[in-house]
């Protein structure tokens, strides 16, 4: 198992370590608020490689500025995530469409090939 970290900072894109952001089902990433004090909700937008699609980090501690999730067996693709301070969202069309300090980023599953389902898949003709 590996460790991916994904730093939000003020600005976008989200930074990783390593780059570029491939992990395997079972790794760990690690979510980190980076420069900043405010709290975020991170979303991934279209199904998530997660067991949960959403979470809260806030920089007003150490504790919870971080979070840690296991990629879920399964989870292969792209999955795009977006962290955004309270607030954004409820704007009008006239308004800016995204809020200062709203940070977005890609996480790349590949499979796991120690998976059944991928076992399965390989061995079929």
């Amino acid at each position: 198992m590996a460790t991916q970290t994904v730093y939000i900072g003020i600005t976008s894109p989200a930074t990783y370590s390593p780059a570029p952001p491939v992990v395997k089902p079972s790794d760990s990433v690690v979510f980190i608020l980076q420069g900043r004090t405010d709290s975020v909700t991170v979303t991934f937008d279209s199904g998530s490689p997660f067991s949960q699609t959403s979470f809260n980090l806030d920089g007003a501690s150490a504790l919870t500025a971080q979070k840690t999730e296991s990629v879920v067996a399964g989870a292969s693709g792209k999955y795009h995530f977006t962290a955004k301070p309270p607030g954004v969202g409820t704007r009008t069309i006239s308004e800016d469409p995204e809020q200062p300090g709203t940070v977005s980023g890609d996480l790349e599953v590949t499979p796991d090939s120690h998976h059944p389902e991928t076992l399965k898949r390989s061995l079929v003709p």
